[in-house]
C-alpha cells in the first residue's frame, strides 16, 4: 500500500441478522469509509432501507477474503475500483460444498456495478436468487476466475420472469456490468497470446506479456505496470517477497537491521504493523507461533513456560467453562449468552440434535480472573439474577479488537442484568467499536472516558438505552470521590480510571496518612502522578523505597552495613542486642562470635596446641573438611619422608615425636650457623640417613625416656590459623600397605647418629605376601631390567634387556652406586646428564643425550669431577633424583660459593 492507501479489518457475521438495523448501516460505513484495502471479509448485508447511501465503498480496491452481498434493496451498489479478490477465506453453504469468494443472494438491488474487477485468485462465483439484478449473466467469469477448480453458478427461483435489462454500451466488446461505456468488461487473459505466462497481457502480441508479478492484467511489461499483484504490493511495484527485515552483512559475519525492510501484511508490504496485529519474523500475525508469547506488539520466545494460552469459543456454557481455568490469553473472543445461564441443548447445521448443557450460576466465571489479554472481542448478552458486575475479568488489561462482533465492536456488552463493569485493569482497546446498549439497570458507561482506553481513531463508541444518569446518583451509584473526571468502572476508590490525588496501590486516597508502613516525607512522582508506596519488604520505617540507610531508617529484621537483610549471611553472626550482622574472622567458615577460636568450622587449619585436646578431639575433627596438625609441627613442620623402623622414637604422652635438629656432619664436623636453612634441612636429613646406614660405629635409638616434650604456650582448645608453605596433613610416619624390608629411606634422624642398617635392596609386601618387586627410597615402584654395559654403548629407552645380577645399594662412603655404563671409557651416553655430578672411580666422560661426546676433560675447564663416580644399581634410579645429594648439600650450606661451571642446579 502506497502512502494514500487505507486498510480496514473486514468481518465475519455471515447472513446474520443484525439486531439494529441502523446502527448496523452506521457501522459499516464507518468500518469503510476511505478504506482501500480490506484485511479479511467484505460483507454487504441486511440493507434494506434504499435511501442508504453506499458511496463509502468506492475505494475498496483490495479485499483479501470474501466478498458477500445479501439482503440489499439499494437500487444499485457500486465498487468502482474493485481490482481483486483473493479469497483467503471463502463462503460457504451448508446445502453443499461449493466455497465461495464472491456470493451475491437475495438482493433486490437492480445493479452490481465491479467495472474494475480483473482476477478472483481462489474460489467460485455465486449468484443465487437475486429478483431484479441486471447485466450480470453478461460477463465472461472465465476472464476473472483463476483459482483451480473454481466455478461460475447462477440461480434463479423466482415463479416471474427475470426483469429485461437495458443492452451494455455500443464500445463494449462482449459483457458489461451496467449501462454506460465505463462499465464494458476489460479482458487480460482470453485474447492474449499463447507465449504470456499464464494467459495475462496487456495485447494480443507475444511482446505484450504482463510480468510474472502480475495479477488481474496490466498495462505494460514491468512489475510496475501491474493492475494487481500475486504475492506482495511494494510502493507500487509487485514483488516476490517483502523486503526482509535484517540483511547479512559479508565484511562482519553477522546479521544487520535493514533500514528498507518492511513488514509482510497480507499481500502488502507495510513499514509497521497495524495495532491490532503481532509482528514475528518481519510478517504481521493474528497470533504468536508456539513457544512465543506477545510483548509489547512483537511476539518473542518465552522466558521459561509460556503464559498458557486458550482458544477462544463460540459462547461460553457449563460444558467448556472449566477449560479456562489459569487461562491469561485467549487466543479468540469470549460470549456469554443467555443460554451460558440457562443451558441450551446444542444443535448441529444439519438439524441434528448435539448434547446438552446444563445450567451455569455466574459466579462459575471467576475462572476468568487469571484473564490478561482477549485477543478478539468479549461480547457479554447474557442475564441472570446474580450477574451484576464483571469482576471476573478484573485483571483484563487488553482487547485486542482482532476479530470483531456483528456490530464491528471489540466490547459489546447489550441487554444485560449488570449493575456496574468492575474491569478495573482494563487499560487498552486497540480496535473496534464499544457497544453499551440496552443496559436497564447499568449506571457508569456514561461517566467513562472511553476516548482515552480506545486506541483505534477508526471506531466509535455506542452508549445508549442504559440506566438513566439521574436515577443512579440518587441511587448512590456513582463514582467515589477521590476518582478523577476519567470516570470509573463502579462503586469504590479501587474502582478509578485515574486518581484526583493519590494512588495507595490499587486505592485512590486523599492522602498518604493511610494506616501501614508508608513513605514519610514528600511524595514522589510516578508516571506523572502523585503516588503513595509502601516501604520495602525490610524496611520498617522509610523515606523512600528501599532497604538502604538513605532511604531505611530503620530496619524490619537484621542490618549488615549500610543495608537491611532478612537474615545474615552466612559469614556473619547476628548481635541479639542490635539485631546487626557482624562479619566472622577470616579462618571461618561460620562463626558464633568475632574470634578465631569461635568458628563453627574453619577455612584452612585447626590448631590444638594441648596434645590431650587433639587427641580428644581427632575423630570429630577429622570429619571436617580442615587439616590437623600439632603445635610443633606447626612451628617446626616435618619431613614428609617416613622414618626407618629402627630409629622410631616414641613418647610417654603418645604424641607424635620430635623433628630432631642436626648438629654436625657425619664425620663429627660442626655445622655452620647459618644452616641449614629449612629446604635444607630435609636434604640434611637425608644424607646423613645414607651416610649412617653404612657407619655402624654406635647404635642410637630413642628410649621413651629420651623423647623430647613439647612446650605448651596456648590453651587447650584449638583455633584456626592459615600454615603458610606448610603440608595440608598432619605429621607423616613410615608406614605403608606396602611394608619395606630391612629398612626403609627416612629422612629424619637424630644428630651425628649410626645405624645398623641392611644394604639389601628394597621389596615390596602386601601383609605377609613378599612380592620380589623393587621400589625406588620413595616407596615407587621400578622396573628391574637393565642393558648390560657390554652390549653397546647406547641406552635402548624402550627395549627389553636382560636382568643384571643386583649389586649391592650402598659402598663405604654411604653413597649409592650410579651404573655401570657410567665407567664406559671413551663413548658412552645416557638417558640424563645431571647424573654425571662427581666420579668415584676415575674421569668419566659425560654424554648428551642420545649423543657420543668427547671425553669429559675436553669439555669441563676443571678437567675432573671434585669426586669419584659411584656405580648405582638399577633399582636405585628414582625418577625423582637426578643429581648427587651431597654436593647439592654442600652447595646450598656455602650460598656465596660460585657455581662451578657447567654445574646444573635443581
Amino acid at each position: 500500500m502506497n502512502c494514500v492507501d487505507t486498510l480496514c479489518i473486514g468481518t465475519n457475521g455471515r447472513l446474520s441478522v443484525p439486531s439494529n438495523k441502523q446502527h448496523h448501516y452506521r457501522n459499516l460505513r464507518d468500518r469503510y469509509t476511505n478504506c482501500t484495502y480490506v484485511d479479511g471479509n467484505l460483507e454487504i448485508t441486511w440493507l434494506q432501507n434504499e435511501t442508504f447511501d453506499l458511496s463509502f465503498l468506492q475505494y475498496i480496491r483490495e479485499v483479501t477474503g470474501y466478498v458477500l452481498i445479501s439482503h440489499v434493496d439499494v437500487k444499485k451498489v457500486v465498487l468502482p475500483r474493485l481490482q481483486i479478490i483473493r479469497g483467503r477465506t471463502l463462503f460457504k453453504l451448508t446445502i453443499h460444498d461449493i466455497e465461495f469468494a464472491l456470493f451475491v443472494t437475495m438482493c433486490q438491488m437492480q445493479n452490481l456495478e465491479m467495472p474494475a474487477l480483473r482476477d478472483i485468485l481462489n474460489g467460485s462465483v455465486g449468484i443465487y436468487n437475486n429478483y431484479n439484478l441486471c447485466h450480470i449473466q453478461k460477463i465472461n467469469w472465465d476472464e476473472i476466475i483463476t483459482g483451480p477448480n473454481a466455478t461460475y453458478s447462477y440461480v434463479y427461483n423466482f415463479t416471474s420472469p427475470e426483469r429485461a435489462c437495458p443492452p451494455c454500451d455500443k464500445s463494449c466488446e462482449q459483457g458489461c456490468w451496467g449501462e454506460g461505456p465505463e462499465n464494458c468488461q476489460k479482458y487480460s487473459k482470453t485474447n492474449c497470446s499463447p507465449q504470456c505466462w499464464q494467459g495475462r497481457c496487456f495485447g494480443p502480441n507475444p511482446r505484450e506479456c504482463c510480468h510474472l508479478f502480475c495479477a488481474g492484467g496490466c498495462t505494460g511489461p514491468k512489475q510496475s505496470d501491474c493492475i494487481a499483484c500475486k504475492n506482495f504490493f511494494d510502493d507500487g511495484v509487485c514483488t516476490q517477497e517483502c523486503p526482509p527485515m535484517q540483511k547479512y552483512n559479508p565484511t562482519t559475519y553477522s546479521w544487520e537491521p535493514n533500514p528498507d525492510g518492511k513488514y509482510a501484511y497480507g499481500a502488502t508490504c507495510v513499514r509497521r504493523c497495524p495495532e491490532h496485529l503481532l509482528k514475528d519474523n518481519g510478517a504481521c500475525v493474528r497470533s504468536c507461533p508456539p513457544k512465543k508469547k506477545a510483548l509489547n506488539g512483537e511476539c518473542v520466545p518465552c522466558d521459561g513456560p509460556c503464559p498458557k494460552t486458550c482458544e477462544g469459543v463460540e459462547k461460553v456454557h457449563s460444558g467448556n467453562i472449566d477449560s479456562f481455568k489459569d487461562c491469561t490469553i485467549i487466543e479468540g473472543s469470549i460470549t456469554i449468552l443467555d443460554q451460558s445461564f440457562q443451558g441450551f441443548q446444542h444443535v448441529y447445521p444439519n438439524f441434528s440434535f448435539g448434547k446438552r448443557y446444563e445450567k451455569m450460576h455466574p459466579d462459575k466465571l471467576e475462572v476468568f480472573s487469571t484473564l490478561k489479554e482477549i485477543t478478539g472481542y468479549l461480547n457479554i448478552q447474557g442475564d441472570h439474577k446474580d450477574f451484576k458486575n464483571l469482576s471476573y475479568f478484573r485483571n483484563l488489561e487488553v482487547i485486542g479488537g482482532r476479530s470483531l462482533t456483528d456490530y464491528f465492536a471489540s466490547l459489546y456488552v447489550v441487554k444485560t442484568s449488570l449493575v456496574s463493569f468492575g474491569l478495573r485493569s482494563l487499560k487498552k482497546i486497540y480496535s473496534g467499536t464499544i457497544a453499551i446498549l440496552e443496559n436497564k439497570n447499568l449506571c457508569y458507561a456514561q461517566s467513562i472516558n472511553w476516548t482515552n482506553i480506545k486506541k483505534s481513531s477508526e471506531h466509535g463508541s455506542l452508549l445508549s438505552n442504559n440506566r438513566n444518569e439521574s436515577e443512579c446518583i440518587k441511587d448512590g451509584l456513582i463514582c467515589d470521590e477521590q476518582c478523577s473526571d476519567e470516570g470509573c468502572w463502579g462503586p469504590g476508590p479501587a474502582q478509578c480510571l485515574s486518581c484526583k490525588n493519590f494512588i495507595l496501590g490499587n486505592d485512590c486516597v486523599q492522602d498518604c496518612t493511610a494506616p501501614g508502613p508508608q513513605e514519610q516525607g514528600a511524595l514522589k512522582l510516578l508516571a506523572g502522578k502523585a503516588v503513595c508506596r509502601k516501604c520495602h519488604s525490610r524496611c520498617k520505617k522509610c523515606t523512600g523505597y528501599g532497604f538502604h540507610e538513605l532511604v531505611c531508617q530503620e530496619c524490619t529484621k537484621y542490618k549488615r552495613g549500610e543495608q537491611c537483610e532478612d537474615e545474615c549471611p552466612a559469614d556473619h553472626f547476628t548481635d541479639a542486642d542490635t539485631q546487626l550482622c557482624i562479619p566472622c574472622d577470616s579462618e571461618c567458615r561460620g562463626c558464633f562470635g568475632p574470634g578465631p577460636n569461635q568458628c563453627y568450622k574453619c577455612r584452612n587449619y585447626k590448631i590444638y596446641i594441648d596434645e590431650k585436646e587433639m587427641i580428644r578431639n581427632l575423630a570429630s575433627a577429622m570429619d571436617g573438611p580442615e587439616a590437623l596438625v600439632d603445635a610443633d609441627e606447626y612451628l617446626q613442620p616435618k619431613s614428609r619422608a617416613p622414618i626407618p623402623p629402627g630409629l622410631s622414637a616414641s613418647s610417654t604422652s603418645g604424641s607424635p615425636p620430635n623433628t630432631p635438629v642436626k648438629a654436625c656432619w657425619p664425620n663429627g664436623k660442626p655445622l655452620a650457623t647459618d644452616s641449614p636453612t629449612p629446604q635444607n634441612q630435609q636434604n640434611l636429613d637425608r644424607e646423613l640417613l645414607r651416610y649412617g646406614a653404612n657407619h655402624r660405629n654406635g647404635n642410637i635409638s630413642h628410649e621413651p625416656g629420651n623423647s623430647g616434650q613439647h612446650g605448651h604456650y596456648a590453651p587447650p582448645n584449638g583455633h584456626c590459623g592459615h600454615i603458610s608453605g606448610s603440608d595440608t596433613t598432619s605429621s607423616r610416619y613410615c608406614s605403608d600397605p606396602l611394608k619395606m624390608i630391612v629398612v626403609r629411606d627416612c629422612d629424619v634422624t637424630d644428630d651425628c647418629f649410626d645405624g645398623e642398617i641392611n644394604s639389601a635392596h628394597q621389596q615390596a609386601q602386601v601383609g605377609n605376601l613378599k612380592l620380589d618387586l623393587p621400589l625406588d627410597e620413595d616407596d615407587y615402584l621400578m622396573p628391574s631390567p637393565q642393558l648390560p654395559t657390554n652390549t653397546t654403548q647406547y641406552m635402548d629407552l624402550i627395549g627389553d634387556s636382560k636382568p643384571t645380577e643386583m649389586e649391592p645399594k650402598r659402598v663405604n662412603n654411604g653413597y649409592r652406586k650410579y651404573p655401570e655404563f657410567l665407567t664406559i671409557q671413551g663413548k658412552t651416553s645416557l638417558d640424563n646428564p645431571e647424573y654425571i655430578m662427581s666420579q668415584d672411580e676415575g674421569p668419566l666422560t659425560p654424554q648428551t643425550l642420545g649423543i657420543p661426546t668427547p671425553d669429559l676433560e675436553k669439555v669441563l675447564t676443571n678437567g675432573t669431577f671434585g669426586s669419584q663416580v659411584r656405580q648405582r644399581s638399577s633399582e636405585e634410579e628414582s625418577d625423582h633424583e637426578y643429581y648427587n645429594d651431597f654436593d647439592r648439600l654442600e652447595r646450598e650450606l656455602q650460598p656465596l660459593k660460585p657455581l662451578r661451571k657447567n654445574e646444573t642446579t635443581v
